[in-house]
């Protein structure tokens, strides 16, 4: 998610901006100069070069002057790399290391996304049930489906696009009528099913769903079903971190000095962007999900299989993942970002004439933003 984002479009290799905060050039950069040495290091048929990628990493963060990131790649469910490079706080230079939790910004989608489709498998709602069936005040949005709202082609406006949306992020909001608001008069800018944009409130509008219809709050189910399921361990909200160990802080670059990113709320994240983890524990959460231990096998092809528009035109989105191809590879990813954070999560299938494997490789990183 991004406090101060004006227009999502795509951008170098494919790559969305999915982060609530708006992110500058340096901080993308870094994310994908780690990505872009993957292939040429960790995905050949060669061994992993661990020196090189390391190497690779190092100089990518020294270059952007980004603090500190975490790195794992995760092959057919195999940690071969793992690795902290540089500080998880610059006052305390504690070291970043593979248990440093981080905010993961719009990689929360994901959750979202298989929360609402534990609850079509378990009967509980349909895709194709209409906004209004579950938020009635949102007249606009009313005949919105679950499905358009999860394929991001619903048409209705990003609440964290609205101009003063950064200062507002820092105050606690008086509920979800508070962040509704931001948006219930504005009209939907595209007839639903028509044009693909990427929006958080689609998101924050299905963790309401999750709540209504699971009678739990959002961080609740998230811990019980969705944490739980793969069995990470290190996971939580933005609203836990003053009692989290291990938790990074989130930098702005200012002036040529590191800055503390301003404080995001929760509520203002909610299920477009709240939690935080660890590398390790997306890892688990990658295992579990493609193995099919979180949804059904059935639904993670769903999800992972970009939507089509009225037209027929791919979207190129599936539901909270974008699929494209990296390298001449197929490539399954979402990145995200918060205040001071970036994240990344894509996945690589390498077919061959007797195997087909996924290879991951979550990164995280406390971000320096310049103005």
């Amino acid at each position: 998610m991004t406090a101060r984002v004006h227009n999502w479009r795509p951008i170098s290799r494919g790559r969305i901006r999915t982060g609530l905060r708006r992110r500058s050039a340096v901080g993308l950069i870094a994310a994908l100069v780690l990505a872009s040495s993957l292939p040429a290091v960790g995905f050949a048929a060669a061994p992993l070069n661990q020196a090189a990628l390391g190497a690779s990493a190092a100089k990518a963060l020294a270059v952007v002057r980004i603090p500190g990131a975490a790195l794992m790649i995760v092959d057919r469910g195999r940690v071969v790399f793992d690795k902290g490079f540089g500080v998880a706080n610059v006052t305390t230079h504690v070291p970043v290391t593979s248990e440093t939790r981080f905010e993961i910004g719009s990689v929360t989608k994901q959750f979202a996304a298989a929360a609402i489709l534990q609850l079509q498998e378990e009967g509980k709602l349909s895709l194709h049930d209409t906004l209004g069936q579950y938020v009635p005040q949102y007249r606009k949005g009313r005949n919105v489906t679950l499905e358009q709202l999860l394929g991001q082609v619903s048409g209705i406006p990003n609440y964290t696009s609205v101009p003063h949306f950064e200062a507002l992020s820092s105050t606690k909001p008086r509920g979800f009528a508070t962040i509704l608001a931001l948006i219930s008069k504005k009209p939907l800018e595209f007839k639903p099913g028509t044009h693909w944009a990427y929006s958080n409130t689609n998101y924050f509008l299905l963790g309401r769903v999750i709540e209504l219809v699971s009678n739990v709050s959002w961080h609740r189910y998230a811990r019980e079903h969705l944490f739980a399921a793969a069995g990470m361990t290190h996971s939580a909200f933005i609203g836990d971190e003053q009692k989290l160990a291990n938790m990074a802080t989130g930098y702005e670059l200012a002036k040529g000095t590191f800055k503390r990113s301003p404080l995001l709320v929760d509520e203002w994240a909610f299920s477009a962007g709240d939690i935080v983890s660890t590398v390790g524990d997306l890892a688990k959460w990658d295992d579990a999900y493609f193995a099919g231990k979180v949804i059904s096998a059935a639904d993670v092809v769903r999800a992972t299989t970009p939507g089509r528009l009225a037209n027929g035109q791919s979207t190129g989105y599936g539901f909270g993942w974008q699929i494209d191809s990296f390298d001449g590879q197929h490539r399954i990813s979402h990145d995200g970002g918060t205040n001071g954070f970036t994240s990344q999560i894509p996945i690589i299938r390498r077919c061959t004439k007797t195997s087909s494997c996924w290879r991951t490789a979550p990164t995280l990183m406390p971000n320096n933003l310049p103005p």
